[in-house]
């Protein structure tokens, strides 16, 4: 699958980024552990690594020695690297195979998991979960989208989570649908859906919103299907007006914001 780049400037000069204090980096590996499966995202918050993909097993070595059960999510030691027994929630769905952890977020002390999942621990969670750091369940956040999730990212204060896929539609924790064309904004805290959409038409059935990079005025997507990568305008704004609309040649697959 081909990948592509789409590099967005913001105000601020790459001049001003202090090189020299970047440390150097080892060529060889750290001795870390590792899964049985696909890891698809990655996510640093305080003194863990959290990991999420399509995996049943921990391990600490490539033969399997100190490996436990760990379905689709798990975290390690930031420092030492090692893989932390006490935090497992299982994530389940019909057909194990199938069953994805593609993105996560992280602030205030709150995990947010979004893919392909009917449950979480037993309880019913369709593609979007919460934990906090402990592992245990946000039985209060159940915010979902009619299909899987496949990007994941939180707004500038923190206050909101975008999710990103094909799907659709979207709902808080009322349980009721709105239309959400590949992007749906839910309130960190309540789950609540929130009212900011892009508008009906802009992205067609099939488009998948593989990544996301967030200021506080500007949402920037990567588009699976046409090759499409959008920015859509923030603030206080209801509807997510489109900024701009470049199409690549190959897929981009994702996207960071400079400056």
């Amino acid at each position: 699958m081909a990948v592509s780049m789409v590099a967005v400037a913001g105000t601020a000069s790459a001049d001003h980024v202090p090189i020299s204090s970047s440390p150097t980096i080892s060529e060889t590996p750290d001795p870390t552990w590792m899964t049985n499966g696909r890891v698809w995202a990655i996510v640093r918050h305080g003194d863990y690594v959290y990991v999420g993909g399509n995996f049943t097993r921990v391990r600490q070595t490539s033969s399997g020695t100190g490996s436990f059960a760990a379905t689709d999510l798990a975290r390690f030691d930031a420092t030492t690297g090692v893989a932390d027994k006490s935090w497992t929630p299982d994530v389940t769905g019909s057909d194990p195979n199938i069953t994805q952890v593609y993105s996560l977020a992280a602030a205030g002390g709150k995990i947010w998991v979004g893919g392909k999942f009917d449950a979480v621990d037993g309880l019913p969670r369709r593609n979007l979960a919460a934990f906090d750091l402990s592992g245990n369940l946000d039985t209060m956040w159940r915010s979902k989208t009619s299909t899987p999730v496949r990007s994941l990212a939180l707004s500038c204060d923190k206050a909101t989570v975008f999710a990103g896929g094909a799907f659709r539609t979207a709902s808080g924790n009322d349980g009721v649908f709105f239309p959400r064309e590949s992007l749906a904004r839910f309130d960190a805290t309540t789950g609540q859906l929130h009212p900011w959409h892009i508008p009906q038409g802009i992205v067609s059935n099939g488009e998948v919103a593989v990544d996301m990079a967030v200021t506080c005025g500007r949402i920037t997507v990567p588009y699976q299907g046409p090759n499409y990568n959008r920015s859509f305008r923030l603030g206080d704004r209801v509807t997510g007006t489109m900024a701009w609309e470049i199409r690549s040649r190959r897929e981009a697959q994702t996207v960071a914001m400079l400056g």
